[in-house]
């Protein structure tokens, strides 16, 4: 705003005749602003200036000006804001806040532009890249020495380190991720990861490392366990992660399905999700506050949002299972399916066993069953399964592509191994009656006897094979990303043949069964929701359109209401000789991996008409959350139900709703 002069000379003033010409200051743009992690600093330098300007933003004032030659590089203010770090080509320099004088200068040679502070303020970082080699080095600023170092071979993909410079984690361009001690020079642990990694990050404390997968998912581990991910989430989407500034809680996953927050400790999940969006486009900001009591998510010009962080969860003691062989992950990233009457849940491990658990299993028992595995399952990480309409049989595939089958009454495999040939299977159904087994790997569907492991049937189309479903134990359906609806059928010779029996105009999605077997839910990419009548080879006349991806179909008990699941919403759809009929929604909890919704909770035998169930992680195990979706006239969270259907007709309906 203004100018202050002082001489620092006496007798002067007194011989000045008239006023200095001094110009008035000129506003400078600049997008040169350094922050500390606390917020309360900001050191702010504009183009072509001679000086820095340190704010107290507590005050929204500026503090000091510090004069500095035009070249010398903003590095930031250490711990105490008592240092101002710069850089010039080869040395780093250190300023005296109070007094604007320069007290040190370090010899840290040509990687002096490209050091940076250590989050906590209190050393420096430098990287020395060559074609051969690469050299750590964390710099005491106190000392102006080197402390520390680590040499790596070549030239690593990306680098981390924790709040103190204590711990570097260092990712090549194999996939793996190395976390070495600064102090000692030792390898801490090797982490081989699912893809390559486009972030890593560690902990304040350096004992939890974070991988985020390019448009895949993320991971996050424990530095001391490298066998196996505390957490681990896949899917396409823009995923983040952030740890809070002590590194208790780790906050992770994407726009469009919302940020959950989990414990840094064992994985364990924290409150509900936040920050969810429709919008994929870009990378939400995604930080803590520096007392962890607030989330922030949004996009730069655009609205942002405050979550209050929930405190972690009040849940028994838990019963610590075999390091080597654990059965449930707090995060709750395993494979599961819960029967159809909600009974007991399967869950598939990394050590490629299924283990069947009734469902308010205690923590002693998982425990207990943990150690007790007397079989031998798949020989890699299990990923998908399905269970037929009674749930006595189960059936798996790992990452091997090996099918197996299961009795739920005992847990114990049938003695066969069945091989699936060709890329990853993606999809995997049992018939009802659980004979057979269909199975899908890009452009092919094959037909297993789940008797004996034998490949009944194989075929291949040449265009990948999207969604399969039984109507019947002689009968399944697939559908692929064309739109071609395809009927595989067995006939009086045992033989299986197939036939196209309708041709969408855009690529088939889902597909599912109605519980009697007369007609399919049919789900396209566009995410229109149409019923497939198969006495009449028809579409029926009402279909709607979902307003974002559908990720599973179900029914309940009677097969006269349909369930669609998005990644945050629930829909009930009303099923008659018309079509569907939308009915209402409820904004649902995060579903486990593989879970399905099912129409008991194990609690009531015959638990039927319209009660529906979810599995989802809560004090770190399964419960069966109800989804009670009210259909009443009565105030809802969006108001009542003919004003919900009003205001959403045109979104979500394809036909236009009658009276409307």
């Amino acid at each position: 705003v203004g100018w202050n002069l002082k001489l620092n000379s006496q007798g002067v003033v007194e011989y000045f005749q008239r006023g200095l010409n001094i110009p008035d200051p000129l506003e400078r743009e600049t997008e040169n602003i350094w922050f500390d992690r606390t917020g309360r600093y900001a050191v702010a330098r504009a183009m072509q200036s001679d000086s820095a300007r340190i704010w107290d933003l507590a005050f929204a004032e500026p503090v000091r000006a510090v004069a500095l030659p035009e070249s010398e590089i903003l590095i930031g203010l250490d711990a105490s804001a008592r240092r101002l770090v710069t850089a010039t080509q080869n040395t780093v320099n250190l300023w005296d806040t109070t007094t604007g004088d320069k007290i040190d200068s370090l010899a840290v040679g040509a990687a002096s532009n490209r050091a940076v502070l250590t989050p906590d303020g209190s050393g420096l970082f430098v990287e020395r890249r060559n074609d051969f080699e690469t050299r750590l080095e964390v710099w005491s600023l106190d000392d102006g020495i080197r402390a520390s170092e680590i040499v790596v071979a070549g030239v690593p993909a990306l680098v981390a380190i924790d709040a103190a410079g204590r711990r570097v984690a260092v990712a090549d361009f194999d996939r793996a991720v190395r976390v070495w001690d600064f102090q000692s020079g030792g390898l801490l642990g090797q982490f081989d990861l699912a893809t390559q990694p486009s972030v890593i990050r560690l902990s304040a404390d350096g004992e939890t490392l974070g991988a985020v997968y390019p448009d895949s998912g993320l991971s996050v581990w424990d530095v001391d366990k490298p066998s196996r991910p505390l957490l681990e989430e896949l899917g396409p989407g823009n995923w983040q992660m952030a740890f809070s500034p002590s590194g208790s809680l780790v906050a992770a996953g994407r726009p469009q399905t919302g940020f959950q927050l989990f414990s840094s400790e064992d994985g364990r999940l924290v409150g509900p999700p936040l920050g969810v969006r429709k919008s994929e486009q870009g990378p939400d900001l995604l930080a803590f506050s520096q007392n962890e009591k607030l989330l922030l998510t949004g996009r730069k010009n655009d609205r942002l949002r405050l979550w209050r962080v929930p405190g972690p969860t009040v849940s028994e003691s838990r019963v610590p299972q075999s390091e080597s062989h654990m059965i449930w992950n707090p995060s709750g990233d395993r494979t599961l399916l819960a029967s159809p009457d909600g009974r007991f849940i399967a869950i598939g491990d990394p050590n490629g066993h299924v283990h069947v658990l009734p469902v308010g299993s205690s923590y002693e028992d998982i425990a207990a069953l943990s150690e007790d595995v007397s079989f031998v399952g798949h020989r890699s990480d299990v990923q998908r399964l399905a269970m037929d309409s009674s749930g006595r049989l189960i059936a798996s595939v790992a990452t091997d592509n090996t099918l197996r089958a299961w009795r739920s009454v005992n847990g114990e495999p049938l003695p066969f191994i069945a091989e699936i040939d060709g890329p990853p299977v993606t999809h995997l159904a049992l018939s009802p009656a659980g004979s057979v087994a269909g199975v899908l790997n890009g452009s092919r569907v094959s037909i297993v006897d789940m008797a004996d492991g034998n490949v009944l049937a194989s075929f291949d189309s040449g265009v990948t094979y999207t969604g399969l479903t039984f109507a019947s134990d002689e009968n399944l359906y697939v559908g692929d990303q064309n739109g071609s609806l395809k009927l595989l059928s067995r006939g009086a010779d045992g033989n299986w043949h197939t036939q196209q029996v309708f041709q969408s105009p855009d690529g088939i999605r889902l597909l599912k069964a109605s519980p009697r077997g007369d007609y399919l839910i049919l789900v396209d990419i566009t995410n229109r929701a149409s019923q497939f009548v198969l006495a009449e080879g028809r579409i029926a006349d009402e279909s709607l359109r979902i307003a974002s991806d559908v990720r599973e179909v179900a029914f309940d008990a009677r097969g006269t209401r349909v369930y669609f699941a998005t990644a945050r919403w629930v829909h009930r759809v009303n099923s008659s000789a018309r079509g569907l009929v939308w009915m209402d929604a409820m904004f649902a909890p995060k579903p486990l991996k593989g879970a399905g919704i099912v129409h008991g909770d194990g609690t009531s035998p015959g638990t039927a008409g319209h009660r529906m169930f979810m599995p989802v992680a809560r004090n770190g195990y399964i419960e069966l959350l109800e989804l009670d979706i009210g259909a009443s006239a009565t105030a809802g969270l969006f108001g009542s139900r003919d004003e919900l259907l009003k205001e959403w007709a045109t979104r979500i309906s394809a036909a236009p709703l009658e009276g409307s």
